[in-house]
């Protein structure tokens, strides 16, 4: 199961309308970690399937002029709307972990065994790294973190199921990961 049925069937959320819960901000960390600092939220409603790679073009002069097309920036209003209310006081600094999980509805044409089965992994468009550099760009404007820069281990899932949405959770870097990449370094 995942972590967006996990926080829905942990969560009273009433009539279940689009809209967003925040789940916890500032929470301590499991990892033995004193001060870890978690802000986790969840936007209730379909995700848009837009991208931030979208851009328009026009000549003007012999020139060409970029610019955000209108589906783009109406998805990234959506975003600032849905998770603005959630920004922390203070941005995260330092390396950051971002998991961050897209819930689309199920297709008309979807078997009838995959909607029993409430979830199912969404393997068509739109990409899965074009989808989370929109939502990280607004996240950065809303201060969640100064830079985008700063994500070290992000984990993404999309996925289709009965209630559609995004959950996002932003932490410090797990430390037990950073443990198993000293393969890399210690080749002894």
């Amino acid at each position: 199961m995942s972590n967006f049925s996990n926080v829905l069937e942990s969560t009273r959320i009433g009539d279940r309308e689009q809209g967003g819960v925040s789940i916890a901000t500032d929470m301590r960390s499991s990892l033995g970690v004193a001060s870890c600092r978690r802000i986790e939220a969840v936007w209730l409603g379909i995700p848009p399937a837009v991208t931030a790679q979208q851009k328009g073009v026009t000549v003007r002069g012999g020139r060409p002029r970029f610019f955000t097309k209108a589906k783009v920036a109406s998805a990234k209003a959506l975003f600032r709307q849905a998770f603005g209310p959630f920004s922390p006081a203070v941005p995260m600094t330092g390396p950051v972990r971002v998991e961050v999980e897209y819930v689309f509805p199920f297709r008309a044409t979807e078997r009838r065994a995959d909607r029993e089965a409430g979830i199912v992994p969404h393997d068509t468009r739109p990409d899965m790294d074009n989808l989370s550099k929109a939502l990280f760009d607004v996240l950065t404007d809303l201060r969640w973190w100064l830079d985008d820069g700063q994500i070290c281990q992000p984990a993404a899932r999309k996925w289709r199921g009965v209630q559609p949405g995004i959950w996002i959770s932003v932490m410090e870097p797990d430390l037990d990961v950073m443990f198993y990449s000293q393969f890399f370094y210690d080749r002894s």
